[in-house]
C-alpha cells in the first residue's frame, strides 16, 4: 500500500495544509496549493500586490472604496478617463492575465460581441490570383474568388479536377 504525506506545504503562502478525508487520493496528489485563491495565483506565476485579489482567475484592485477588474484600471489610465457604460476592454492577444497597456484597447461592447461572433472573416484573399477582396456581407460564407473571371477560372479548374478523380 503506498503511504501518502498526511500534509503539504502551500508553495504560495508557505501554509502547512492537510488532506480531506472526503477527498480521494487522486485528487491530493494532484493538489499543489492550499487553497483557490493560491491556485489562482499560482495559474498566472507571480505574486498578487497588496491591493489586489484574485476573482474569477483575473486580478481585482481596490479603487476609491470600489473593486474593480485591473485591466479596466489599465484601460482607463491609458485613455485618461473612466470607462463609459457602453465600452468594454479587448484584450488582443486574447489572453486575458496580460494586463498591459498595449495589449488592451477599449471597443464599444456592440463591436466586441461581433468581433467574437464573427465567423466568416470581412477581408478574404483570393483561391486564384491572391488578391485581397472584401465579400458581401451576405456571401461571405461562400465567396472564393475577387472577380468573375477568377470564378471562371476557378470553376473550370474544378472540372478538370472532376474529371480526373473519376477515373478508378
Amino acid at each position: 500500500m503506498i503511504e501518502y504525506p498526511k500534509s503539504k506545504q502551500c508553495p504560495v503562502c508557505g501554509v502547512t495544509f492537510f488532506r480531506n478525508p472526503v477527498c480521494a487520493y487522486t485528487t491530493w496528489e494532484k493538489q499543489k496549493t492550499c487553497s483557490v485563491k493560491c491556485r489562482g495565483i499560482n495559474k498566472i506565476g507571480k505574486h498578487l500586490k497588496s491591493d489586489e485579489q484574485l476573482i474569477h482567475n483575473r486580478r481585482v484592485v481596490q479603487r476609491n472604496d470600489k473593486r474593480t477588474f485591473a485591466y479596466r484600471y489599465v484601460a482607463e489610465q491609458t485613455i485618461g478617463r473612466n470607462l463609459y457604460k457602453g465600452e468594454v476592454v479587448h484584450h488582443v492577444n486574447g489572453n486575458t492575465l496580460d494586463d498591459r497597456p498595449e495589449n488592451l484597447v477599449v471597443v464599444l461592447a456592440s463591436d466586441h460581441i461581433s468581433y467574437h461572433n464573427r465567423k466568416y472573416p470581412d477581408i478574404k484573399n483570393c483561391v486564384i490570383c491572391g488578391a485581397e477582396f472584401q465579400p458581401l456581407p451576405s456571401n461571405r460564407r461562400r465567396d472564393r474568388t475577387c472577380g468573375r473571371e477568377c470564378k471562371i477560372l476557378l470553376i473550370k479548374r474544378t472540372w478538370a479536377n472532376k474529371g480526373k478523380r473519376g477515373v478508378a
